[in-house]
């Protein structure tokens, strides 16, 4: 066998390597909490686009004969609140607001003044939250390895 055979063989066999992303995309698509995870913020993202035509209310329509209904009233699944606002409205109409307000720029000063005790409340549970990941991340990492 000639050496130029021989090295077309060697090239042959060898793996083809796979880019840095190109790994991290495939460890990330056989991670089953992983993908769970974005298929929760997909839902989350997508209910604050569609909010308008999901919501089975108008979140701002008050009435003070359907006030305080409890979870699971007849038309009202998560109950009303003070003012008679259906709930699950609220809560669509709101998650465009609560992914811009803790999302972008979260260690901007204005933060703290816009939401006031929530902010410390929202830093802590935030930083709780990155710092388990992180962990929970080195950790399986390591046992990977």
């Amino acid at each position: 066998m000639s050496t130029a055979a021989h090295a077309v063989d060697r090239a042959a066999s060898v793996p083809k390597r796979r880019s840095y992303w190109g790994g991290v995309l495939r460890r990330i698509g056989r991670d089953p909490v992983t993908m769970l995870s974005a298929g929760v913020l997909l839902l989350i993202f997508a209910a604050a686009v569609f909010a308008p035509w999901i919501a089975p209310a108008d979140p701002y329509k008050a009435s003070m004969l359907r006030r305080l209904l409890p979870i699971g009233s007849e038309g009202f699944a998560l109950g009303t609140d003070e003012l008679g606002r259906d709930m699950i409205s609220r809560l669509l109409y709101g998650v465009p607001h609560v992914m811009t307000v803790h999302s972008l720029e979260p260690l901007r000063p204005w933060k703290a003044e816009q939401l006031g005790g929530g902010y410390q409340i929202s830093s802590w549970a935030e930083r709780q939250a990155y710092e388990t990941a992180a962990a929970v991340i080195a950790v399986r990492a390591g046992v990977l390895e």
